[in-house]
């Protein structure tokens, strides 16, 4: 606590002959701060400047009675609370009741004794400090702390105090409460009995718990936990201590809510727990990793080296080389991979751990879960190719001949491997749509686009390029067997017809073949290779159709 001799003092008298009177008094007791005032002015310039603790003022002075100025100091920042002594010369008691209604908290008759005035003076400081003490201690205590006054005969109450809890509490501004009736600021206090509540304890002066559980305020759309404490103090006014409990009541029911879903995930999505000693490369397993991973509990030993056997070595040396990452880093562990059972079925498995440390902090135990996720995985696998697909013929479109085309080119750089490209464009094709109508065109899009899929290898491939333009990518293969291939494709579609209406249509092409060798030596862009084939194909229709041409 602040030393009470130190506490700055302010006395303001007209009267010079009262003036050092009162302040020898003061000093004589060991006041070392007394900040004398002449006029109302200079007094509220000084309570401005300096941080005072007691106004000690005279009744009567120029201005006018020394209560207006109690009611101006009232107003500065910070002096609602300090303490104002009358000095006066009135021995009527009605004036001196006066004072004390008017916001004086004390008064001294004069003349006085000169150590009157210090007892007086310091037991009101003594009384302040304590009241600052206790007013840093509710502000910036956890639970919410308000001060109601009573109003219109104890039926309503108006708002005195707020606390800084009670601002993050109730998402409220304090000056935008106090001096507000409690039912204005918040409507639903009558709907859940706290206004029944403060009415009773003023009336009978006995304390009362209100507790609100899983409360939903309707004009706020939010949920709350609450207790309420009640108290009367002995001017009547009413305190409420409430503790907010909402956060932890909110984490407690997601945390029943996320242990129900745990244990629905386990149940449903077959959720396997398991755990891997570092030291020795074993793990421990639950009953539903044995489901995951489709072996007998009786048969399989649990060590890793054993469970390395499932994984699909092409998986493996990432996981392990991750693995040995969140060792080292002691981060958390998530991977995906996929597993054989014993049955010959594959599997996608997403896994999550943790590292757990020893005493000496030298990571011992990795703890996680796996769970299958083959569906997922092979809906977006499916997606994914769809997106790389032309949607009548279901060849591969553009974007994935472009991606292909690119890396046969990176892989001839590095081994001068060989590819092919051939460039087939339907003959008279606008012709047949104007003909027979666009669904025959589709009907022959599809027929030529199974005729090239079953005379191709399956690695080999094939794009619908626009229209009715196709390329076939030949890997492996030198242009002089690509148009080999491409002549017997071109022989076994002549032998074919296709009923339409009542004729029937036969159809040719003509193609355009280039390969990668041709290009040895220069530099190249994928649509270079392309130009040539289509200039080759363009050469062959300008010179009748029906055609292979690659030189």
């Amino acid at each position: 606590m602040l030393n009470l001799l130190n506490a700055n003092i302010l006395l303001c008298d007209d009267s010079r002959l009262d003036r050092t009177f009162a302040t020898r008094s003061l000093l004589d007791e060991g006041f070392k701060n007394i900040h004398e005032a002449t006029n109302w002015e200079t007094a509220k310039k000084i309570c401005l400047n300096e941080r005072i603790s007691c106004c000690i003022i005279d009744l009567l002075m120029n201005e006018g009675e020394g209560t207006e100025l109690i009611k101006e100091l009232r107003q500065l920042p910070g002096y609602n609370r300090v303490p104002m002594l009358i000095i006066t010369a009135s021995e009527s008691e009605e004036k001196t009741w006066s004072c004390l209604k008017n916001g004086a908290d004390d008064y001294i008759t004069k003349p006085y004794h000169a150590k009157a005035l210090a007892v007086r003076v310091k037991l009101h400081i003594e009384r302040f400090f304590v009241e600052i003490c206790y007013k840093d201690l509710i502000e910036y205590m956890s639970c919410g702390f308000i001060i109601y006054k009573p109003i219109n005969n104890g039926t309503e109450f108006e708002f005195v105090e707020f606390n800084h809890a009670g601002e993050n509490i109730d998402n409220i501004k304090r000056e935008d409460i106090i001096g507000k009736k409690l039912t204005e600021a918040f409507p639903e206090v009558e709907e859940i009995g706290f206004l029944d509540v403060l009415k009773r304890v003023l009336q009978t002066g006995k304390p009362e718990k209100l507790q609100l559980n899983e409360y939903e305020y309707k004009n706020k759309h939010k949920t709350i936990w609450r207790d309420n404490f009640v108290y009367r103090l002995p001017d009547n006014e009413i305190v409420t201590i409430y503790d907010d409990r909402t956060e932890k009541m909110q984490a407690l029911e997601e945390l029943k809510r996320s242990n129900t879903r745990l244990r629905l995930a386990a149940e449903g999505a077959r959720l396997g727990v398991w755990e891997l000693d570092l030291i020795a490369r074993k793990f421990l397993w639950d009953e539903w990793m044995y489901e995951l991973y489709g072996v007998d509990p009786a048969d399989f030993d649990l060590k890793y080296e054993t469970w390395e056997k499932l994984v699909d070595p092409d998986d493996l040396k990432a996981l392990n080389t991750e693995l040995i990452s969140v060792i080292a880093d002691n981060k958390k562990y998530d991977g995906e991979f996929r597993i054989t059972k014993p049955s010959g079925e594959v599997r996608y498995i997403k896994a999550h751990g943790i590292i757990s440390l020893d005493e000496s902090g030298t990571p011992c135990h990795l703890t996680g879960i796996n769970y299958d996720i083959t569906e997922r995985r092979l809906a977006e696998i499916k997606l994914a190719e769809s997106a790389l697909r032309d949607s009548l013929t279901n060849l591969y479109n553009r974007r994935y001949l472009y991606q292909k085309l690119q890396e046969l080119h990176q892989k001839h750089l590095r081994d001068s491997s060989v590819f092919t490209v051939a460039l087939f464009d339907l003959d008279h094709f606008k012709s047949i749509n104007d003909n027979y109508g666009h669904l025959t065109g589709d009907r022959i899009l599809l027929h030529f686009s199974h005729l090239l899929t079953s005379s191709l290898r399956p690695y080999d491939v094939i794009a619908r390029f626009g229209g009715e333009e196709f390329i076939a990518v030949f890997i492996d293969t030198d242009k002089t067997l690509a148009s080999q291939i491409c002549r017997r494709i071109l022989e076994k579609l002549g032998s074919e017809s296709l009923p339409a209406e009542d004729t029937v249509i036969q159809y040719s092409f003509t193609c355009g073949i280039c390969d990668i060798q041709e290009f040895s030596g220069k530099a190249l862009n994928i649509d270079q290779l392309i130009l040539c084939a289509d200039e080759r194909l363009y050469r062959g229709k300008e010179n009748g159709r029906k055609q292979i041409i690659s030189e």
